[in-house]
């Protein structure tokens, strides 16, 4: 569960020191950036992108695997996976790129796989 609360806080950093960079950007160029940048913990911008955690789920059950599987072999918790699957929690880039190389995939075809 330390984990899990951990992979959150450092999601929300990176979507802080995102739009940190843009504010940066803006400074230096003197310019307002028309588009805001997005940040994963945007709603509005997960429902647009889709959920990852539907092609980690296809991948998982055409692999054969149980949630409880899938878990131990990243290290994370089995309700933190079922959270990544429904979409409720993003997982880092870290445990992204690790699920993906369960699956012998990249992180953009979870994506495809979930037909986004």
């Amino acid at each position: 569960m330390l984990r899990d609360k951990m992979i959150d806080q450092w999601i929300k950093e990176l979507d802080r020191e995102i739009l940190d960079l843009q504010e940066l950007r803006e400074e230096f160029s003197g310019e307002k950036q028309e588009d805001m940048v997005r940040t994963l913990t945007d709603p509005d911008y997960r429902a647009e992108v889709g959920n990852i955690g539907d092609g980690i789920r296809i991948r998982r059950k055409n692999a054969g695997m149980t949630q409880e599987d899938l878990a131990g072999e990243i290290g994370i918790s089995q309700p933190m996976l079922a959270q990544i699957e429904r979409g409720s929690k993003v997982p880092s880039m870290i445990l992204g790129r690790q699920i993906a190389g369960i699956f012998k995939c990249s992180m953009e075809e979870l994506f495809e796989e979930a037909g986004v």
